[in-house]
């Protein structure tokens, strides 16, 4: 059993888009602060669930805590969990796969043990942080527990949380892509020696499994499975948009007929995944693994030759050109600008096919 639970957090693919938890809204001036994070409270006795624009939602004191996107029965046990284990405190910290948030008691952690399902125990006195394949993570001596992919910033301060207060389980809502994560203390665990070098290899496995690598690189973002044939197009308040999952791809403003075309294109080309490339999350569409070669007709396609681009500087915007033609800005991101290049140049990508604000990148020939 111990075997399965550790392959399922191991080998899990990130959730797609919206179905990991939306930020939280600013906390409450009363928020006590922890290691520099500020933590959302909330009365365990004014905890709901409520269905908003078809997304499920638990919501403490008025508050937003968690966005379940589609998954009523998740919403559910995780408003029975959140008051089982007198839960009154919680803050995410961005970027892992699992996300990584945490929850508090008015006394500190809660005490886990065996009151609780799908628990995953960890050796909480052999945490390390460490980067395997560009990969920032944190494992103990047997596996891998969370991956932070390039930020190493938010890697630290969630190691420093988990120190700081000892965990020694992580509890998973929803599999096999849990959409929370809870850290309990089981404080009748034992650490049990490990004389046996730690599992470095099947841990890159994970961690390529996962995410993007490519070669002198290594990691460069997030995988997220997408399954192009579910995709609808949503008439929302202001806009058209095209939705996968109840989480949103593309915006069109007015334009029904864009947001068809952007469907359809996705469709064609077979899109079975999304690589979310640096702290930005800029998303390149992959058909199993690789570029996608339809090219779409009727488009207004433009031509690019990925192996002329640079990044430059430009009014300190940090920008994707090729002959003084900017492409893409990144802000203050070199990282990502950078990032982005690498990733198109090893696709060899030559065309890009815009629909809206969708873009997907094609490699021609």
């Amino acid at each position: 059993m111990r075997l399965f639970t550790i392959a399922i957090i191991a080998l899990l693919p990130v959730p797609l888009f919206a179905q990991v938890p939306q930020p939280l809204p600013p906390a409450a001036n009363d928020a006590p602060v922890i290691n520099g994070l500020e933590m959302t409270a909330f009365d365990p006795e004014q905890l709901s669930i409520k269905r908003v624009d078809g997304r499920w939602q638990l919501l403490g004191s008025g508050k937003l805590l968690k966005d379940f996107g589609i998954h009523e029965s998740e919403a559910k046990e995780a408003l029975r969990l959140v008051r089982d284990l007198h839960f009154t405190k919680h803050a995410t910290i961005q970027g892992a796969t699992p996300i990584f948030e945490f929850w508090l008691g008015d006394e500190g952690p809660s005490k886990g043990g065996l009151a609780v399902r799908n628990v995953i125990p960890f050796n909480a006195r052999m945490l390390t942080l460490e980067n395997i394949g560009g990969a920032w993570v944190i494992r103990d001596d047997k596996m891998m527990l969370y991956n932070f992919g390039t930020q190493r910033d938010s890697a630290e301060l969630a190691m420093a949380v988990m120190k700081k207060h000892g965990f020694n389980q992580l509890g998973l809502i929803g599999l096999p892509l849990p959409v929370m994560t809870y850290l309990t203390v089981d404080p009748y665990a034992r650490a049990p020696q490990q004389n046996t070098p730690p599992p470095t290899r099947e841990i890159a496995q994970a961690v390529a499994m996962q995410g993007l690598l490519i070669p002198n690189s290594g990691y460069v973002g997030a995988k997220q499975p997408f399954d192009a044939r579910k995709l609808e197009v949503v008439r929302q308040p202001n806009d058209w948009v095209l939705e996968l999952n109840k989480n949103v791809v593309g915006r069109f403003g007015p334009d029904l007929s864009r947001a068809r075309e952007a469907m359809r294109v996705l469709q064609d080309a077979r899109i079975t995944e999304v690589a979310m490339i640096g702290k930005g999350n800029f998303p390149i569409y992959l058909s199993s693994g690789n570029a996608p070669k339809f090219v779409g007709l009727g488009f207004n396609n433009v031509r690019i030759n990925s192996a002329r681009m640079a990044v430059q500087q430009i009014n300190s915007i940090w920008c994707i050109v090729d002959d003084g033609k900017i492409y893409f800005e990144f802000g203050t991101q070199q990282a990502d600008a950078e990032l982005v290049l690498k990733v198109l140049q090893h696709f060899q990508f030559d065309q890009i096919c815009p629909v809206g604000d969708l873009r997907v990148f094609v490699r021609s020939r």
